[in-house]
């Protein structure tokens, strides 16, 4: 079998939303079975990035998706080199100052980025240059929400990213 060529499989110029949430949904779904035919860090670092700067209608929909999206590819097969690009779209999408990230899309990447966190191949030095931002990121999203399982969601979050620092976390200005 040959690769499958991810710019036909995820193509930029598609404008329904549903549809490509429903291809990122099976792309995730299927990453277990797909890794060996299909390089997640091509569409990663083209297509991902791209998507994030589409400021359409409804298209925060397809943000908690990409967030859904590199949650799960991560404990596949994502490349080292590409870490600090995982960091930084996780960082954007809990930006609150974005207005395409409504609290629905925070929450989706604040939960999700557990399991960025709880990778086997976490590197502490790696991270830590987004560690302040997204920590206070969590901090803030905690502090905004009223439902007690999002609020303990997120420190389940907050808790494996700390973990995970081991003694790279830092004093964070609040």
């Amino acid at each position: 079998m040959k690769p499958l060529n991810s710019h036909v499989v995820i193509d930029p110029s598609n404008t329904d939303v549903f549809a490509k949430d429903a291809i990122y949904s099976a792309i995730g779904l299927a990453g277990p079975i797909l890794h060996t035919k299909f390089d997640f860090d091509q569409p990663l670092t083209t297509t991902i990035v791209t998507e994030l700067q589409n400021q359409q209608p409804h298209h925060n929909i397809m943000r908690r998706r990409i967030a859904i999206l590199i949650a799960q590819w991560i404990k596949i097969d994502i490349a080292q080199s590409n870490r600090p690009l995982v960091y930084q779209i996780f960082q954007h999408l809990m930006d609150s100052s974005v207005a395409m990230n409504d609290q629905a899309v925070r929450i989706t990447a604040a939960k999700r980025f557990k399991d960025v966190a709880d990778e086997w191949n976490f590197k502490a030095e790696a991270f830590s240059p987004y560690a302040s931002t997204i920590l206070s990121q969590l901090v803030g999203l905690i502090e905004e929400v009223s439902l007690i399982e999002t609020k303990m969601a997120l420190l389940n979050t907050l808790s494996a990213v700390i973990e995970r620092m081991e003694g790279e976390v830092r004093t964070i200005d609040t």
